[in-house]
């Protein structure tokens, strides 16, 4: 091609070889683009099959801590079933302890003034046997 300042117009020639120029400069591009997106693939299923990776390992982690917070879990309830027997024991042993307290403090004060009765009794006999011994 040709360098006119002159402003001359362009000939078949001229326009041929700039065609055949650009045709070239084009097609090197799309082997650039072309190499540089074959890259960008490769780098992409790379960067996609370490994320599945690490997806895969954040799973596995997340089902045992899902194991281990359904283990200590179990563990709380039984320890807490535990407590709550231990409690429910101490709670029926002491009202077992009432009711037999209960009881004898309704027979205690009988009991006494049946004894209380009893000695007025043998007192007065006693006197009775005394005074006649007296005589």
């Amino acid at each position: 091609m040709k360098n006119n300042s002159d402003n001359a117009p362009a000939t078949k020639a001229d326009l041929h070889t700039l065609d055949c120029v650009l045709r070239a400069d084009i097609d090197g591009l799309r082997k650039d683009v072309k190499s540089d997106m074959d890259g960008l693939r490769k780098d992409v299923k790379a960067d996609i099959g370490r994320l599945e990776e690490k997806t895969d390992k954040l799973s596995l982690e997340f089902v045992k801590s899902c194991a281990r917070t359904d283990r200590q879990f179990a563990e709380m309830r039984s320890e807490m079933h535990q407590g709550f027997e231990r409690i429910t024991g101490i709670v029926e042993s002491f009202a077992q302890r009432l009711e037999s307290y209960d009881r004898e403090s309704a027979v205690f004060p009988r009991m006494l003034d049946e004894h209380g009765r009893s000695l007025r009794d043998h007192e007065a006999r006693l006197r009775s046997l005394e005074s006649a011994r007296k005589t």
